[in-house]
């Protein structure tokens, strides 16, 4: 007996249904733009990362050199951009898709970056409450991030900024550091200090090269307090001279 069978007038379920084969999805083909041009590759790498807007996707070589694509960081934009690094100059182009960044429907995670900056801003003008902080939103028509959400971003803002209280053990040391004279004319260094640890009081005085050689040319002094430059809380009187076309330089 054979171990074959002759099976006749076979048909496969594809054969015997009437719906098409499914067509391949079209592949979306994106118009770009030249938007800048970079001096070197790491310039542009910055730049891309700044705006908070793309991840890189992938490099790929082409004629003119290397490229290096960057997609939105919200799913389904169709926004991108891509970097031509060429193997004729250090120059580095920047492409952009003509289409916007469609974001509709997608739910903001956390503060925006906008936010952020203005938040950074007040805060480093004296402005650290939060209730302040929300005034202020509110006054420029800024969308108000929750509770928690602003509470944790001041946090973060006093951690980057350091320990909240400086002791005057720090503050010699700190002056000490910074007495000697430096070579660059515009560094600050600390020309003077009286500092009291029983009375808790403490006078530190600051200049650069440049500002004391002008200064030994003047013959009048121009000295001003302002609330809004503290340290620690304490005010800091500012000190500087004027020249001929009635510029203060500090």
């Amino acid at each position: 007996m054979s171990d074959y069978q002759k099976l006749n007038n076979y048909q496969s379920d594809s054969e015997e249904s009437d719906e098409p084969p499914p067509s391949k999805k079209q592949k979306l083909v994106h118009e770009w733009k030249r938007t800048r041009t970079f001096k070197s590759i790491e310039e542009a790498k910055v730049h891309v990362k700044t705006t908070q807007k793309f991840v890189i996707k992938s490099t790929r070589p082409c004629s003119e050199g290397q490229k290096l694509y960057y997609d939105c960081k919200t799913n389904n934009c169709l926004s991108k951009v891509y970097l031509l690094k060429s193997n004729n100059t250090l120059d580095v182009d920047m492409y952009e898709t003509v289409e916007l960044h469609n974001h509709e429907g997608v739910k903001t995670v956390g503060i925006p970056m906008s936010t952020k900056l203005k938040i950074d801003l007040w805060f480093n003008g004296g402005i650290t409450k939060p209730n302040q902080i929300v005034s202020h939103l509110r006054e420029e028509e800024i969308d108000v991030p929750s509770k928690v959400q602003l509470n944790n971003y001041l946090r973060v803002i006093r951690k980057r900024m350091g320990p909240p209280i400086l002791s005057i053990g720090q503050l010699c040391e700190f002056c000490d550091e910074n007495e000697p004279i430096p070579m660059d004319s515009d560094q600050p260094y600390i020309i003077g200090k009286v500092i009291d640890a029983e009375q808790k009081t403490f006078q530190v005085i600051a200049s650069t090269v440049r500002l004391l050689q002008n200064s030994s040319k003047s013959k009048v002094l121009h000295a001003d307090a302002t609330y809004k430059l503290v340290f620690e809380g304490f005010p800091v009187l500012v000190v500087g001279t004027s020249d001929k076309d009635r510029h203060f330089w500090v």
